[in-house]
């Protein structure tokens, strides 16, 4: 899967795409699962990360037009992923395009990243927000919709949270397809850590599988607990 992207910095706009592909991981707490990583391609340069955030270079590239810090992440500039998204609107499926806009830090800051925009149009209508917390700042975009128009993707399904640990700025939330009923049964924290073992995957938050139903006000673990 490929995701137009468009990096901004000082100099102007260059079009590219980020390309999302599963890799066994074999490490952590993540041991036995598959995780989502990004490949980021602009102007020749190759940029790798689990989310998109820390994207770090490891191949090609201006050096003088891309600036990196000591570890080879990318600084000083804005991403803009254009990424597919599943909509219903009154109880029929459509496609359209969340744009998800990225401040990367710079070098005097580097772990300053924030998301800036979350802006999804379908047919006339748009909604915008600048909550710089993923979590929350999805839940907010979620929420302006009109009644009639729900997501219908990772973030808005009962099976799926987030880490108790840390998350990075999308690809990072865990589906609970195996462990359904546990899942919505949790009560309290120590509900979840008796199942996190059981989080089969981690998916961007726009995914779409055949098992997806929507998220039941309340369940789960964290934020979506407090849903109405």
């Amino acid at each position: 899967m490929n995701i137009p992207t468009t990096y901004i910095d000082k100099l102007g706009c260059i079009e590219g795409y980020t390309q999302l592909v599963n890799n066994y991981h074999n490490l952590s707490i993540f041991k036995g699962q598959f995780i989502s990583t990004f490949i980021l391609k602009i102007a020749e340069a190759e940029f790798i990360s689990e989310a998109l955030d820390q994207f770090q270079r490891f191949n090609g590239g201006s050096k003088e037009r891309l600036i990196v810090d000591g570890y080879n992440r990318l600084l000083n500039c804005t991403l803009i992923f254009h990424l597919p998204i599943t909509v219903s609107k009154n109880d029929i499926d459509q496609q359209t395009i969340l744009d998800l806009e990225i401040t990367i830090g710079t070098e005097e800051d580097p772990m300053n990243y924030k998301i800036s925009s979350q802006r999804l149009t379908l047919e006339n209508y748009s909604v915008q927000n600048k909550n710089g917390i993923v979590e929350t700042g999805f839940n907010d975009l979620k929420n302006a919709l009109p009644n009639n128009i729900k997501l219908k993707c990772c973030f808005n399904c009962a099976y799926s949270g987030f880490s108790l640990y840390s998350s990075g700025f999308f690809g990072c939330i865990i589906c609970y397809r195996n462990a359904k009923i546990e899942f919505l049964n949790i009560k309290s924290k120590d509900d979840y850590v008796e199942i996190s073992e059981k989080g089969v995957d981690k998916y961007m938050e726009t995914h779409l599988c055949d098992e997806f139903e929507y998220r039941i006000a309340k369940t789960g673990y964290g934020m979506f607990q407090e849903e109405e």
